[in-house]
């Protein structure tokens, strides 16, 4: 019996799927100078993350930094200038950050692109 879970993204539906029990997220969003969520945290019942990549795609310079589990502050955490990237992946006992992952731009307007991808566990 396949169990139903909702796991809700501020990204468009069409760049959500489903591949065969993994939960695809591949989306570029738009990072200002407030702090935003790019993606929830994953709490065991709601599956977990094994792979977390993100780029900054900006074409302007601009610097966009990341943090996990708590609110962006520019400068500092994960910081990705233009064309830089984050990526963390399951690898034997390591498992990716499970926490909210949150960003912000310094200056402007940027560009991120994030690629996930979450096991779904089924009963």
């Amino acid at each position: 019996m396949v169990s139903k879970r909702t796991i809700k993204f501020q990204r468009e539906p069409e760049e959500i799927r489903m591949v065969k029990n993994r939960l695809i997220n591949n989306a570029s969003i738009t990072v200002n100078a407030t702090s935003t969520e790019i993606s929830k945290a994953l709490y065991g019942a709601e599956g977990k993350r094994i792979v977390l990549a993100l780029t900054n795609t900006s074409t302007a310079g601009e610097v966009i930094s990341i943090a996990i589990g708590q609110e962006a502050v520019a400068g500092k955490g994960i910081v990705l200038g233009q064309g830089a990237s984050y990526v963390a992946s399951m690898d034997g006992s390591y498992i990716p950050p499970q926490d909210m992952v949150k960003a912000i731009e310094s200056a402007g307007t940027g560009t991120l692109a994030i690629y996930e991808e979450i096991e779904m566990e089924y009963n």
